[in-house]
């Protein structure tokens, strides 16, 4: 039993009319080798991921990334990119649907970012690294 598990139970003798939790203790799994269904087939590059299920009409994306940590975008020149073959759209902060802000963890209750800073929002590099377009 792991010092965890002794500790938790100690707690649980203190805890009036609580019930001990069933799984201290129940290690049955853990340290021994399970068969996996899929094992086989994924070791051996024979199973199908959902990411490999092919979609009719499907369309990818790639990100272009700042290579700078801090800065504005003084220009990005997309004619290149957009007379590609099979490229449907070139977006950047000039184009991009416009946001609100989302509502950064710990100051909302339905908070869902860490940050609020805009991503192609508008010309200004924020971090290295930070998506200025999408292809």
């Amino acid at each position: 039993m792991s010092r965890l598990q002794s500790a938790m139970k100690i707690a649980a003798r203190f805890m009036p009319d609580k019930p001990t939790d069933p799984l201290i203790g129940a290690t049955r799994h853990i340290g021994k080798a399970l068969s996996r269904v899929d094992g086989r087939q994924k070791v051996t590059g024979r199973a199908r991921f959902a990411a490999e299920v092919p979609f009719d009409n499907l369309t990818y994306a790639a990100l272009v990334y700042s290579r700078i940590a801090r800065g504005r975008i003084a220009a990005i020149d997309t004619t290149e990119a957009a007379r590609a073959p099979g490229v449907v759209l070139v977006m950047t902060h000039g184009n991009a649907p416009r946001m609100m802000a989302p509502p950064v963890f710990l100051s909302d209750a339905d908070a869902v970012g860490g940050s609020s800073l805009p991503v192609m929002q508008d010309d200004r590099i924020h971090w290295n690294g930070q998506p200025v377009a999408l292809v």
